[in-house]
């Protein structure tokens, strides 16, 4: 198999690592060495801090600016802090990043990549369908971070929807035309 990037789906160029669960978050919530839960697609144990898939050096620093800017916003969620409709469409670009990146992510660790059919990457769905988020307080102490949704069958054709969820808050993300 082919290693692609997993933000434009091109061989990388100059070869980076994208962390889909961004390095900052993974240790904000202490669990940077935890495994992360990916449901049946591999029987290894990955941590976050080993979850990385191929991209290119320049569409990683293009994302960068996403997940500073993400990273702000969550703190302004978790702070119980008023958003701008702007902050709202680039938290909305974040979860779909993340979103499509895990499905990318389980699908090279289950190589089965190239049986996707539409072929797509990061860059091709960020912003581009029609979106929801849904952020809910729950009841739960200390940092974590938790998947779901992702290691279902319906996932792992069509990742329209996926849950996170980062301490005290649940994030439901859905994305599709006609939403």
């Amino acid at each position: 198999m082919a290693k692609f990037c997993i933000f434009c789906g091109n061989k990388p160029d100059k070869k980076n690592k994208e962390h889909v669960i961004p390095q900052w978050l993974s240790k904000y919530t202490g669990k940077f060495h935890s495994v992360c839960e990916l449901g049946n697609v591999t029987d290894r144990s990955i941590t976050f801090s080993a979850l990385t898939f191929p991209a290119c050096t320049a569409c990683n620093e293009k994302f960068a600016s996403l997940e500073a800017q993400a990273k702000d916003i969550l703190f302004k969620i978790r702070d119980n802090k008023g958003l701008t409709a702007m902050e709202i469409n680039v938290f909305m670009d974040w979860m779909d990043k993340i979103r499509v990146g895990l499905w990318l992510g389980q699908l090279t660790l289950a190589n089965e990549v190239d049986e996707i059919d539409p072929k797509f990457h990061i860059a091709d769905r960020v912003g581009r369908k029609d979106r929801f988020l849904m952020v809910e307080r729950i009841n739960t102490t200390g940092r974590g971070i938790g998947l779901a949704g992702i290691s279902s069958k319906l996932f792992s054709e069509a990742p329209s929807v996926f849950q996170i969820a980062i301490d005290d808050l649940l994030f439901t993300n859905a994305s599709e035309y006609g939403l």
